[in-house]
């Protein structure tokens, strides 16, 4: 016969019903086939949870022969319960078949034996377990049985020996063993009372009053839980019926009532084997109280666990961590609304440290005592007409109507109010800052709002005004570059001692700015912001964990306390601490009754609804651009210059520069040119060149008189001469001897004469010239005397131009021969002086039967034979 093969994978399975199985261990031939076959990781050889299913290989790879197959459990003692089950099952998979000796028939794998080992459940009181007679067979061992020990009885050791019951069975995990009681050799049997045990009512081994051990059938005519002895009454608890007198106990076994031996009579509402103790929910155990004791009367909402057992001398129930009183029926200081679901009893006040007067509410409502003007059950928001000022709202403008160095341009926008003050150079601006009383320290940091053209240092001068206390206060700034709007102009005290500290009594200080800037730069003032301390040291009125937030995440500063960020809910409602502390309140809205709408503002900086053209946060004044300020609201100003702000009450416009009416719409007497930005430019007319002293509205042209010039009449024209009262005089320069352009020194009237001309007109030939003409280049012709005289005249007589009669002259000339041609005598008879200056032109024309080079030359002869030769081309 052949050996039958073992499947490839088996598997133990286990149930508690007999009907649903799951897999408790899996053997397998390959690791590999935990997870592809089961879907368990062949990792899985330790039980670590109540859901583990182990996966193992075969203990041999080879089958050996008649092969035990082990499934062995290591549970840790928190897991035991995964290794119990009533039954089990066994499953085969991928069972190889092999034939028999003689190949004709096929082996099947069989199992000869199944052994299931299995500890017994002795409760942890036995370290071993015998197989034991059955109850119903003793001659067949088929139960196994605990060996006990611990002072312990039954199958599993499940309950304590009879004599040892004075304190409740309990498993042997930890060490546990049963005590026997105190029958004072009475008895050997007892049993376990629990409300004995509860008050630790029986007296142990050792004479102590400690658990709950009732001894049974006494023998010697004793009785109850320790043998017998006096009742032992605990007289104030004990009642006195018809029946019973004050002091008995249970005599009689056969009359219990409900108690044990021993045990004396109580009063209703006291307990305890002597009647020395209240019952739970009572207090306080007196002869006179027919009860023995005073119900705790615990206001079970408040207490923890809704008991209602209170300490029996004091009466004190076990309060809630929010609850208080004896009863714990109210919540404590700080706390409100007393509820059974809150598992503090009470719900914490939250009341606003800066919005409230105390920390407490009604413990009823949850209501905070509120400053003035603060509403909502925790005081954090402002009640009606009243609003919540900024962190900076002690503070001032610097512009003002009328200030000289007032300007609004809107390439600065971003100031507050309408404007701002520009300084430049050596110069000063100063405003009034009131300070509010507060019952705080009265000390400020002081900051200005500026915008700056690079490192600027300011000089600050903080004096008190009227009857405000205090002395005046020095200080500088220097104050980064600031391209825009900024708090950065931060004031130190010229006393180091105090830093950037002021101690500024309520009422009104002037604030003085002084600087000195250089190039050309500028600064611009918009505001100046006393900051009190309270507000940057917060610890006192926020705390130290809100004050640390706050600083790292609401600059004060700037005033922006997380605008726009996920922190300004929280900056908002620190600041709304800080400013409600600082005031004790908030401050009324005050909204004017004639600029107003209603009388409400806004919550959060009190601006008030204003009407038509009205403005500043009370609707108190016209805005910029508006004037008239009255029951309808205020007046367009309607300024035509591109300044549009005029004066508040009678709407005259600031003006540009030599503007003038209403609204700046023309130009000042003797102005011109107007410009709605820059103004009108003044005439300037000179008092002796003009007509008048006004001009030409648009040009400027002053009305000049006669031969004065200039757009302002100041001087001659050219070509006159003598500036005064009555004009100015020709200049009568003679234009034949001037020089173009002909003009003359309009101070002396000399003309600009030719080379050969003199005079003050120019109308004389110098000395050794003459015939003056406009046609002559120096003006003068020089004399020719030859000698004999340097003087000479002009003569009457006067050029005329005369053709000489043409001459042909017929010639056969040989080549490089001259041919002569000579004037007639007849023009050269008699004076000839007339024809200096004159021309003489000579035109000379030929005919040639072929081409020819000819030269001209002309010769002048004098009576000396002196000769003088042209030569012409």
């Amino acid at each position: 016969m052949g050996d039958s093969v073992r499947p490839e994978q088996m598997a133990l399975l286990k149930s508690n019903d007999g009907i649903t199985f799951t897999p408790w261990e899996y053997k397998v031939s390959s690791d590999f086939d935990c997870f592809n076959l089961f879907d368990v990781s062949s990792a899985n050889t330790a039980v670590e949870s109540s859901e583990t299913v182990i996966c193992s290989q075969y203990t041999s790879v080879e089958q050996p022969r008649n092969e035990i197959i082990s499934f062995d459990f290591i549970v840790p003692e928190a897991l035991k319960d995964w290794q119990k089950a009533k039954y089990v099952r066994f499953a085969f998979y991928n069972m190889p078949l092999s034939f028999g000796f003689l190949s004709d028939v096929y082996h099947h794998y069989t199992i000869r034996n199944i052994e299931v080992l299995a500890p017994c459940n002795c409760n942890s009181h036995a370290d071993e377990c015998t197989l034991q007679p059955s109850p119903d067979n003793p001659d067949s061992l088929q139960t196994y049985q605990c060996e006990c020990k611990g002072n312990t009885n039954g199958a599993n050791c499940q309950e304590c020996l009879p004599f040892y019951n004075q304190f409740a069975y309990q498993t042997g995990e930890r060490g546990y063993v049963c005590q026997e009681c105190n029958c004072f050799g009475h008895s050997q049997e007892c049993v376990f009372d629990s409300d004995i045990g509860s008050v630790n009512a029986s007296l142990d081994r050792f004479g102590n009053l400690f658990g709950g051990g009732v001894c049974l059938n006494c023998k010697n005519n004793t009785a109850d839980k320790d043998g017998c002895q006096p009742c032992d009454c605990f007289l104030p608890g004990t009642r006195s019926d018809f029946d019973i007198e004050k002091g008995d106990c249970v005599t009689d076994q056969n009359n219990l009532q409900g108690l044990s031996l021993g045990d004396c009579y109580c009063k209703s509402k006291v307990i305890g084997p002597r009647c020395d103790q209240c019952a739970p929910t009572t207090y306080e155990l007196t002869e006179a109280n027919p009860d023995g004791c005073i119900d705790c009367g615990c206001f079970t909402r408040g207490t923890i666990d809704s008991s209602d057992v209170c300490n029996t001398t004091t009466g004190q129930c076990p309060c809630k961590m929010a609850t208080t009183n004896r009863e714990c029926d109210l919540c404590r200081a700080g706390y409100f609304n007393l509820s059974a679901e809150n598992p503090n009893g009470c719900t914490e006040c939250g009341c606003d440290v800066g919005g409230s007067t105390s920390l407490e509410c009604d413990r009823v409502t949850g209501e905070c005592r509120c400053r003035r003007s603060v509403t909502g059950r925790q005081c954090s928001r402002a009640s009606a007409e009243s609003f919540v000022p900024t962190l900076h709202y002690i503070s001032a403008e610097f512009e003002y109507f009328g200030h000289p160095h007032f300007e609004r341009d809107v390439v600065y926008a971003g100031y507050h109010y309408f404007g701002y003050v520009t300084l430049t150079g050596v110069e000063s601006t100063s405003t009034t800052l009131t300070i509010p009383s507060t019952a705080l320290g009265g000390e400020y940091e002081i900051l200005l709002r500026v915008i700056t053209q690079g490192l600027t240092r300011v000089e600050v001068t903080i004096t008190p005004s009227g009857v405000t206390q205090g002395t005046p206060l020095r200080g500088t700034s220097n104050i980064p570059l600031c391209p825009s709007w900024c708090s950065e102009g931060e004031v130190f005290n010229s006393d180091p001692v105090f830093g950037k500290r002021f101690l500024l009594a309520p009422g009104e200080w002037e604030v003085r700015v002084d600087t000195t800037l250089q190039g050309g730069a500028r600064l611009l003032l918009d505001q100046v912001v006393a900051l009190p301390i309270e507000f940057l040291n917060t610890e006192d009125v926020l705390g130290a964990d809100r004050s640390s937030q706050f600083s790292s995440r609401c600059d004060v500063r700037t005033n922006e306390i997380g605008r726009g960020t996920s922190h300004e809910a929280f900056c908002t409602a620190q600041a709304f601490s800080l400013i409600t502390f600082y005031f004790n309140g908030t401050l009324d809205c005050d909204c004017d009754l004639v600029g107003s709408l209603s009388i409400d503002c806004d919550v959060q900086e009190g601006q008030c609804q204003c009407k038509p053209g009205v403005g500043g946060r009370r609707c108190d004044t016209c805005l910029p651009e508006f004037y008239a300020f009255g029951p309808t609201g205020c007046t367009e100003c309607s300024c035509s210059s591109e300044n549009k702000v005029c004066d508040l009450v009678t709407g005259q416009c600031d003006c540009p520069p030599n503007t003038a009416g209403s609204r700046c719409d023309r130009c000042v007497t003797f102005a011109y040119g107007y410009d709605n930005v820059t103004g009108c430019t003044m005439c300037l007319c000179n008092s002796v060149g003009s007509v008048h002293l006004n001009c030409d509205p648009v040009t400027g042209q002053c009305p000049c008189k006669s031969g004065v010039g200039t757009r302002e009449c100041s001087q001659c024209l050219q070509g006159y001469k003598m500036f005064g009262s009555g004009g100015c005089q020709s200049c009568e320069c003679d234009v034949a001897g001037s020089q173009p352009p002909v003009v003359c020194d309009p101070l002396s009237g000399q003309c600009n004469c030719k080379g050969l001309v003199q005079g003050l007109s120019c109308n004389e030939c110098t000395p050794g010239s003459f015939f003056l003409s406009e046609s002559n280049q120096d003006g003068c012709l020089e004399c020719v005397c030859t000698g004999i005289t340097t003087e000479c005249g002009s003569s009457s007589q006067r050029y005329t131009q005369f053709p000489i009669d043409d001459r042909v002259v017929p010639a056969n000339l040989p080549v490089n021969s001259n041919l002569l041609w000579q004037i007639p005598q007849s023009y050269l008879a008699g004076d000839l002086l007339s024809m200096y200056g004159g021309e003489l032109v000579l035109v000379v024309s030929y005919e040639a039967d072929a081409p020819i080079v000819v030269t001209v030359n002309v010769l002048l002869k004098g009576a000396d034979d002196d000769a003088v030769w042209w030569v012409l081309t």
